[in-house]
């Protein structure tokens, strides 16, 4: 691989997502196979359907960028599916194994939202404003396929059970669980009960306004804190003054999991 210039990164980029997609393709028919839930199996059948649809589209975004639609083998994605194979062909409980596969596609969600996020960015501040808002678009639907986790069990009991099963799992994987709204069960076909559990993206913003008045009384004469859009920018000219507020902001429960990024 040669990167000489912004063109060159973007169109590794586009390459690796657009092998990806290729791969989800042909892996999602057997993920939705070996779900047990019905409801499980009809989400992965749609987003089979969407997958398809980022494949038409990237080859837009390709064009639009004056670039030939290629591929660069995604082992990201590769691993990712390798995973989900296991959990495909694992034996054992029913309700497990589908909290297992609802973990999996949890991680491949989360590996396309950024892959979609760093292409759009890098394809907008090169001016391909088209291809930017194609891959804006794929972004915005991987993101709302992530806020959102439909879980059904045959009683409450289980349910409840359910639910461990798969924050352990998400825990393992590093998914925060306290950003996880959990509404209680309403009732599915079959007797069965359903819950939608709606995924936390960002930080609400009655918990930024806590997040900047925490720090001010913190008073750390040179630590700014301001709200933007979902997040908190944090900023000092002095790195340990920097560092004293976050290590503060972690050891506070402020009811979301907080991540920090950009640290300089």
């Amino acid at each position: 691989m040669q990167l000489n210039s912004l063109q060159d990164v973007l169109k590794e980029q586009l390459e690796d997502l657009y092998d990806a997609e290729h791969q989800l393709v042909k892996a999602l028919p057997k993920v939705a196979a070996a779900a047990s839930s019905t409801d499980l199996r009809e989400v992965l059948e749609n987003h089979l359907a969407e997958t398809k649809s980022h494949v038409t589209r990237l080859e837009q975004a390709f064009g639009e960028a004056g670039m030939m639609a290629s591929a660069t083998h995604c082992d990201a994605m590769e691993g990712l599916i390798r995973e989900g194979e296991k959990v495909v062909t694992a034996t054992g409980d029913p309700m497990a194994k589908d909290a297992a596969l609802i973990a999996a596609a949890q991680r491949v969600e989360h590996y396309e939202i950024a892959g979609y996020g760093t292409a759009k960015t890098l394809a907008r501040e090169l001016g391909y404003d088209e291809t930017g808002s194609i891959l804006e678009e794929i972004l915005d639907e991987e993101s709302a396929a992530d806020k959102k986790l439909t879980l059904t069990a045959d009683d409450e009991m289980k349910m409840n059970a359910l639910w461990e099963i798969v924050q352990t799992r998400l825990v393992r994987r590093g998914v925060p669980v306290k950003n996880f709204k959990v509404p209680p069960s309403e009732p599915a076909a079959g007797g069965a009960v359903r819950r939608v559990i709606e995924i936390q993206q960002g930080i609400p913003i009655e918990a930024a306004r806590e997040i900047v008045k925490y720090i001010k009384d913190k008073k750390l004469k040179r630590v700014q804190a301001a709200i933007q859009a979902d997040q908190v920018r944090v900023s000092s000219p002095s790195k340990d003054e920097l560092q004293e507020a976050m290590r503060a902001l972690r050891e506070h429960d402020f009811g979301v999991a907080l991540q920090f990024g950009n640290y300089r």
